[in-house]
C-alpha cells in the first residue's frame, strides 16, 4: 500500500471545483430555459416527442438535412466536445461542457449539440465530479431539448435513458428510451452499453449479457465497453468470461484505473479476497487515491482482518468527504465509505451511509443489489428496504 500522505492527496479534478461550477450550473440552467419552447422540458408535449419519434426510414429526409454543414463552427465545437467526452476522464468531461455550450449558442437548433451536452452532464454526475442533483436533471433536460429538435436522434434517446435510470430510478422509462434509441440506430454501441448496465442493475443478467455483447460487436475498439463488459459478466456469475475480458483489457490499457478496480471486484465476487488487494492497490495508485478504488481496498482489508489498514483507508475517504463539503459541488463518498464499513463488520454504519447515498441520488446506489461485497448486507431489513425504495424488487 502507498503511504497515507500520498493516497490522501486531493484528486486534481475535484480540486478544480467550487464556485466556478456553481456559476456554470446557473449558466446551463439559463441556456436550457432560454432554448426550450416547452417552458418546462418535462411537459407532456416534450415527453410525447421523446417517446413517439418516427422511424429512421420515415425520417430519412430530416436526418439527412445539412444542419451541421450549415453551421461549421458549431459542428466543430460538437466534434471537440465529443473528443474530450470520449476519454471519460473527469478533467476532460469538464472541459467538454464549454464546447457543447458554445455550439448551442452558435446553433440553438442543432440537436447534436444538446445531445452532447446531455452526455457530458450525465457522466459528470455519474462519476461524482459534479453533484448528481445538479448535473443529471440538467442532462435530462438537454436530452429532451435535443429530442424536441430531432425526435429521430438515437443519441438523445440513449442520453435520456441514462438520466432516467441513474437519477429518477425510472426503470420502465429508461428501458423505453434505450429501446427507442436502438430502433433508430441498432449499431449505436453506447446505447447497448448503457442498456446493459441498467439491465444488470435490475438483476436481468441474461439480457444484460446479450446487450453488452452487442455493444462489444458494435464498437470493439471502445475501451470503456471493453472494461464494463467484465462488470456485466461478473454480476452474471460468468467469472471466467470476466477474467478473459479483463486480461484483454489489461493488454490494451494497462494504466486504466477501471480495469484494475473491476479486477478487484471480480476477485471479491469469487471470494478470492487476498488476491483482490493488489488489484485495488494498483487502482488506488493510478487514481491518486480515488474514492471508488479506496472503497474496494478498504472492503477487502477489513474482511481479511487487517483492520488498522482498513481504518486508515476509511480516514482517507473521510478526508475526501471533507474536501467535497468544502467545495460544495463534488459528491460526498457515502457509497464508497459504506464498503469499508461492511468490510469492518459495522453494518449499521454501512447502512447509514447507503441511506445517505440514496438521499443524495448518488448514481452508484442503483447497483446496490449487484455490487460485489454489498451482498454481505442482503439479510439486513434496512438493506432490503433500500432495494425496495429503488424499485429493484
Amino acid at each position: 500500500m502507498r503511504s497515507a500522505q500520498t493516497l490522501s492527496q486531493p484528486h486534481p479534478v475535484r480540486r478544480s471545483l467550487g464556485a466556478r461550477n456553481g456559476r456554470r450550473a446557473g449558466r446551463l440552467r439559463a441556456l436550457l430555459v432560454a432554448a426550450t419552447t416547452c417552458g418546462v422540458l418535462t411537459t407532456g408535449a416534450c415527453k410525447q416527442a421523446a417517446e413517439s419519434a418516427p422511424t429512421a426510414t420515415a425520417t430519412a429526409e430530416a436526418a439527412a438535412r445539412p444542419e451541421a454543414a450549415a453551421q461549421p463552427e458549431a459542428a466543430g465545437e460538437v466534434e471537440a466536445g465529443r473528443a474530450l467526452w470520449s476519454t471519460r476522464r473527469g478533467e476532460d468531461l469538464i472541459a467538454s461542457v464549454p464546447h457543447f455550450e458554445r455550439a448551442t449558442e452558435l446553433a440553438p437548433e442543432l440537436a447534436s449539440a444538446w445531445s452532447g451536452l446531455a452526455d457530458s452532464l450525465a457522466l459528470l454526475g455519474l462519476y461524482g465530479v459534479w453533484l448528481p442533483a445538479d448535473s443529471l436533471p440538467q442532462a435530462k433536460a438537454a436530452a429532451l431539448r435535443a429530442l424536441e429538435l430531432d425526435p429521430a436522434l438515437a443519441q438523445a434517446h440513449a442520453s435520456l435513458g441514462l438520466a432516467r435510470y441513474l437519477y429518477d430510478w425510472d426503470w420502465i422509462g429508461a428501458e423505453s428510451s434505450f429501446r427507442r434509441a436502438l430502433e433508430l440506430d441498432p449499431g449505436y454501441a453506447m446505447a447497448h452499453h448503457w442498456y446493459a448496465m441498467m439491465l444488470m442493475a435490475t438483476g436481468r443478467h441474461d439480457e444484460a449479457v446479450a446487450q453488452v455483447e452487442q455493444a462489444l460487436a458494435a464498437d470493439p475498439a471502445s475501451r470503456i465497453i471493453e472494461v464494463k463488459a467484465a462488470t456485466v459478466f461478473t454480476a452474471a456469475g460468468l467469472y471466467q468470461r470476466a477474467e478473459t475480458q479483463l486480461q484483454t483489457a489489461l493488454e490494451h490499457q494497462p494504466s486504466n484505473v477501471m480495469v484494475h478496480r473491476e479486477l478487484g471486484f471480480l476477485r471479491v465476487a469469487e471470494g478470492r479476497w487476498a488476491e483482490a488487494v493488489p488489484a485495488f492497490e494498483r487502482a488506488a495508485e493510478l487514481s491518486d487515491g480515488g474514492a471508488g478504488t479506496l472503497a474496494g481496498l478498504g472492503l477487502v482489508l477489513g474482511v481479511l482482518g487487517r483492520s488498522d489498514e482498513a481504518h486508515e483507508v476509511l480516514e482517507r475517504l473521510r478526508q475526501i468527504e471533507e474536501r467535497a463539503g468544502d467545495a460544495g459541488s463534488a459528491l460526498a463518498p457515502d457509497f464508497e465509505i459504506a464498503f469499508v464499513e461492511v468490510g469492518l463488520g459495522d453494518h449499521d454504519a454501512a447502512l447509514d451511509r447507503l441511506e445517505q447515498a440514496l438521499a443524495s441520488h448518488d448514481p452508484g446506489i442503483v447497483y446496490l443489489a449487484t455490487k460485489p461485497g454489498l451482498d454481505r448486507l442482503r439479510d439486513e431489513p434496512r438493506f432490503l428496504a433500500l432495494v425496495e425504495r429503488l424499485g429493484l424488487r
